[in-house]
């Protein structure tokens, strides 16, 4: 480090107000450095907390990235300064098995159509991907509205593919968030993806132009009789078997999914393989395709942290081993 770089350091080191004598000035100035980047700001009663927590966050990140047995990546992303509890907490949500068994119960069909034949291409292509039907990935925030995303982006791509890209909308998630509390979802807190469904099945939903995204819990407005409203006229499930699953993904299009998320957050790229077989659900996402990369099989998976996030607000992860449980709980719309 030149005596420059040094002098910059230590500057920063006072500014921040460090107190543990194990920071060194380098790491100082790499913490200012990705708060910049990030537009992170912080009370100075919290930066050294958060400090330490990036910090331990780095060296997660250094040591996992350094293990030649794994299959991912990670990196310092917008999450780097929360420990997993306080990302749990911000960004997870707690999704009751048996709440999405009743649920599983009102749709109109369960498909259970497992894949036949050798759908595995060459390495690095997808059997099948829906990517081109996804509307821009969008951000969650702060709020544990992932339910709500997982839903929409799946409805939106159905009508981009049905009316080959000539209808586009965006719709409202805050919509889903603030009305669809009668049907047991809450809010930030929480939702059910097939719950949610039957909503807008039985409601329509708006377009994000006319109910812009706050983030934050609001009471439901009444809307003019005059904007416009997407609807589905039903919404089926998928048998829980991953060939089902990638016949589903196949058969009808992007299918909503629930998953452990824990290990997720700090994902940059390759296939993620994280999860345990001790798994929580506590995350809604959108599977948009399968196939393999080298020999091995993969979900290709949307998710609602940014398009920064990942790969391009994407992810990979192992397909034909119930990673993270991706075939509990799966659903999709029919227009």
């Amino acid at each position: 480090m030149t005596t420059f770089k040094v002098v910059i350091a230590l500057t920063l080191a006072s500014i921040v107000g460090l107190t543990f004598a194990h920071v060194t000035a380098e790491q100082a100035l790499r913490f200012e450095s990705w708060a910049s980047a990030h537009g992170k700001q912080y009370e100075e009663k919290d930066r050294d907390s958060r400090l330490e927590v990036f910090l331990k966050n780095m060296q997660m990140v250094h040591e996992h990235n350094m293990d030649p047995t794994q299959t991912y990546q990670m990196e310092l992303n917008q999450f780097a300064d929360l420990t997993a509890e306080e990302f749990a907490a911000q960004y997870l949500t707690s999704i009751n098995p048996i709440e999405e068994d009743e649920a599983r119960l009102t749709a109109a069909f369960e498909f259970n159509d497992p894949i036949t034949g050798d759908f595995k291409l060459s390495a690095d292509n997808y059997a099948v991907d829906w990517t081109k039907y996804q509307s821009p990935v969008k951000n969650q925030r702060s709020c544990g509205s992932c339910w709500a995303f997982a839903v929409n982006g799946a409805i939106e791509a159905y009508y981009r593919r049905a009316s080959n890209m000539t209808d586009t909308p965006d719709l409202s998630e805050q919509e889903l968030v603030d009305c669809s509390r009668s049907y047991g979802n809450k809010g930030c807190s929480g939702g059910n993806m097939v719950r949610t469904l039957r909503w807008v099945k039985d409601n329509g939903v708006h377009l994000e132009a006319d109910y812009p995204y706050r983030a934050r819990d609001q009471s439901c407005p009444k809307f003019g009789p005059n904007l416009v409203q997407y609807h589905i006229s039903s919404y089926g499930t998928v048998a829980r078997n991953e060939d089902t699953l990638a016949s589903a993904v196949r058969l009808h299009g992007p299918v909503i999914i629930s998953m452990d998320a824990h290990r997720l957050s700090m994902y940059k790229s390759g296939i993620f393989s994280g999860c345990s077989s001790n798994y929580d659900r506590n995350h809604g996402v959108v599977i948009v395709g399968y196939g393999t990369s080298g020999n091995t099989p993969i979900w290709k998976i949307r998710n609602s942290w940014g398009s920064n996030w990942g790969e391009n607000g994407y992810f990979r992860m192992v397909r034909g081993k119930n990673m993270c449980g991706v075939q509990d709980s799966a659903s999709f719309p029919v227009l």
